[in-house]
């Protein structure tokens, strides 16, 4: 089974887990560089995520429900709703079913520490689980891999496909 792990958003990721291999796929997640007036901002780049999951069988996207957090922008969360919209339409297009998992439940699920370091302890233990890829989650932007890690991990762990 193939499940899709997804943290939407300009600095989130997808990661393919292969349960029957065993393997891991990242994929950073595509971004365009847009003028808003006179500031230059990241946006999910709908095409560029298409084609790069166009080629890939995948049974299943579990994308984190995404909520305003107090103190955020209206602005701000406008834009990552929208990002979560983007990504939720590839999927659609690619006929891929899409499941989404509020952050504790795929937190608590794959036994992640909570509390002011959530981002190192998901990125430590997503190493912990897949120390072949542990380059791939060492730096602190790495947090959206190694989320989108623990959200398939979670996925597969539900439907008794991996440990």
């Amino acid at each position: 089974m193939k499940i899709a792990g997804v943290d939407p958003g300009a600095t989130g990721a997808v990661a393919i887990i292969d349960t029957q291999l065993g393997t891991l796929e990242l994929i950073d997640m595509p971004v365009r560089t847009v003028k808003i007036r006179t500031t230059k901002r990241q946006r999910v780049d709908a095409a560029a995520l298409g084609l790069e999951l166009h080629n890939r069988t995948l049974d299943e996207a579990v994308v984190e429900q995404v909520a305003a957090r107090p103190g955020q922008g209206v602005s701000s969360m406008f834009h990552f709703g929208r990002a979560l919209g983007v990504v939720e339409g590839v999927f659609a297009a690619l006929l891929v079913p899409v499941r989404h998992v509020r952050p504790q439940e795929w937190q608590r699920a794959a036994r992640v520490r909570g509390g002011e370091h959530v981002k190192d302890h998901a990125r430590d233990r997503a190493v912990q689980l897949f120390p072949a890829y542990a380059a791939c989650f060492g730096r602190k932007r790495d947090s959206g891999r190694a989320d989108a890690t623990l959200i398939a991990y979670a996925r597969a762990r539900e439907l008794g496909e991996m440990p």
